[in-house]
């Protein structure tokens, strides 16, 4: 019997794109119009420095409608500041009528100010902490994760696999390419005690040559989503698998 890491070795999220069926991924190149009564959820992502962008997802209950970077202030060669992304998350989810409670914003470093700035317009949103622990939650899996990210990576994996969301965008847009990109581009593995551990953010930008906030934008707003549709367990205990059946769980 192979020991674990050579059962599951690190490898990709996905392999490539085109071994994930398109049609599970795009949902139309069409504005997607929404009623009064559709639930939204918003994913916020601050830039750090250099080539990073701030970034805003938003999603329905099973489609992508809205993915927009940010870098300067409207109509200036100024640099957006956290107080200023944060006029735009607030213009966002006014206009859209999304609550609070339905936007989570990345509160990693420059991310604190973007939060600041919303907790004092009255806004008090879901704080994204990467690396803080695991959230257990009704729908946790057999399995269980290094940190916060890789469980927010691998729901919204599962997710795309299982076709519960899509991709509202013209696929051939240089958006739509850029989010595939950070998608497919991460690796995970198994560490020894059984947890699934995507890559930093940082190893993965050293291979893609950018951050991946769209990616990491989608991941907080399907994220929101899934945790207030999934309420917290208590007095939840993990059920491990052996490294075989780990083995087919992933590469059956």
């Amino acid at each position: 019997m192979c020991s674990l890491r050579e059962c599951v070795p690190p490898r990709r999220m996905w392999e490539k794109w085109g071994n994930m069926d398109k049609s599970h991924l795009t949902h139309s190149a069409k504005p997607t119009h929404l009623s009064h009564s559709t639930k939204l959820y918003m994913g916020c992502d601050v830039a750090r420095f250099g080539k990073d962008f701030s970034v805003i997802a938003i999603i329905d209950d099973k489609t992508l409608i809205f993915l927009q970077r940010y870098k300067y202030k409207t109509g200036t060669n100024e640099l957006m500041d956290t107080n200023d992304f944060a006029d735009e998350i607030l213009h966002e989810a006014n206009s859209r009528q999304i609550p609070a409670g339905n936007i989570a914003v990345d509160g990693v470093g420059l991310g604190a100010g973007t939060i600041d700035a919303l907790k004092k317009a009255g806004s008090k949103v879901y704080e994204i902490q990467s690396g803080s622990a695991e959230v257990y939650t009704k729908d946790t899996q057999e399995y269980r994760f290094f940190n916060f990210k890789s469980q927010m990576w691998w729901v919204l994996r599962e997710a795309i696999r299982k076709g519960d969301l899509q991709i509202g965008l013209p696929i051939e847009s240089d958006t739509a390419q850029k989010l595939l990109q950070d998608l497919t581009m991460p690796r995970y593995e198994i560490k020894s005690d059984k947890s699934i551990k995507v890559e930093s953010k940082s190893d993965i930008k050293n291979r893609l040559g950018r951050s991946t906030d769209y990616g990491d934008a989608l991941v907080y707003a399907f994220w929101v989503k899934y945790f207030y549709n999934s309420k917290p367990k208590s007095n939840y205990s993990y059920l491990y698998k052996s490294p075989q059946n780990l083995y087919d769980v992933f590469y059956g």
